[in-house]
């Protein structure tokens, strides 16, 4: 009876604590007044996140239920927020007439710095080009003795 009823408080302990990590990591974020002066700053360097400040330099990432196509070359967005003047999850972005609805809003960390962005970008497009046959030939072309 006593090895039952200690496992049965350890499973009832273990079961909490879960719980408890998974309220928590649900826990939605939320800037309030968002229409009234609340967003500091936003950025985005793709299609697929933005990043939002507060005035109290508190970093957010919004995710897109689809791509924000025009997202990455707007020089301004729009933000709609629900009757309690909330930027949260249930908010979306309208970018050149484009309602983007946000799939999740959360805390972040500061965005990377735009030189790193670029760097990785253009990491990422070195490994994906193809050699160019035509400067190639052209290259040893030149080096051929005349």
């Amino acid at each position: 009876m006593v090895k039952f009823i200690n496992s049965s408080r350890r499973l009832l302990m273990a079961a909490g604590l879960l719980l408890s990590t998974l309220a928590a990591a649900a826990e939605p974020a939320t800037i309030h007044f968002a229409n009234h002066g609340s967003i500091r700053d936003w950025q985005s360097e793709d299609k697929n996140e933005l990043f939002v400040q507060d005035v109290h330099k508190q970093w957010y990432r919004a995710t897109f239920w689809a791509p924000c196509f025009g997202l990455p070359f707007a020089i301004g967005i729009g933000f709609v927020t629900g009757t309690m003047d909330a930027l949260d999850q249930f908010s979306s972005v309208i970018v050149d007439g484009e309602r983007c609805m946000f799939r999740t809003f959360e805390k972040s960390d500061a965005p990377p710095p735009h030189e790193k962005r670029k760097k990785a970008k253009d990491a990422q497009n070195q490994s994906s080009k193809q050699p160019d046959n035509n400067a190639l030939a052209t290259e040893q072309a030149a080096k051929l003795p005349e």
